[in-house]
């Protein structure tokens, strides 16, 4: 049916955008991660508008079932027709270490690290940048959201396709 190969299509072009983003994360600018998640957003909306515009009918049972769908259609919003998408920065480190404790029955009696155990890790990522930056998002990266929304809308789809 066309109609879903054309939804399917702009899936596959979200999860494109979805990788891109994962990519520049680790290894890109902030303005390049900006760039592939403004066109994230733009792809992943176009499945649920294909999908109000051929039969708004079904659309309307199923909408309600993305719990996503009101965040990432608001942010497609603000970067379309107020100004481009925000986001921040953030970040964590940890050192792994190793700890070894005496049981009292060596000369040893402190703890000790292991040196060969002990590289710092260095994480970086993206999060929500002003509105929503709430409790329900704050601990979830935006590639995390994005993910979940992805999954949300492979669900839509097959819902969507035994509507027509």
């Amino acid at each position: 049916m066309t109609i879903i190969n054309d939804m399917n299509y702009k899936l596959k072009e979200a999860k494109y955008y979805l990788n891109d983003m994962r990519i520049k994360q680790s290894t890109g600018t902030k303005e390049e991660f900006t760039y592939a998640f403004s066109s994230f957003l733009t792809s992943i909306r176009s499945v649920t508008q294909y999908a109000f515009d051929y039969k708004q009918q079904a659309y309307d049972t199923l909408i309600s079932s993305l719990k996503f769908k009101g965040v990432f259609t608001d942010l497609r919003n603000e970067n379309i027709h107020a100004k481009p998408v925000g986001t921040s920065n953030a970040g964590q480190s940890s050192i792994p270490i190793v700890l070894t404790v005496s049981n009292g029955e060596s000369e040893v009696d402190s703890l000790e690290k292991d040196e060969k155990e002990s590289s710092p890790l260095n994480e970086y990522y993206y999060i929500f940048e002003g509105q929503f930056d709430t409790p329900e998002f704050r601990d979830k990266t935006l590639i995390e959201l994005a993910s979940l929304y992805i999954n949300e809308v492979e669900k839509f789809i097959s819902d969507y396709e035994q509507l027509i």
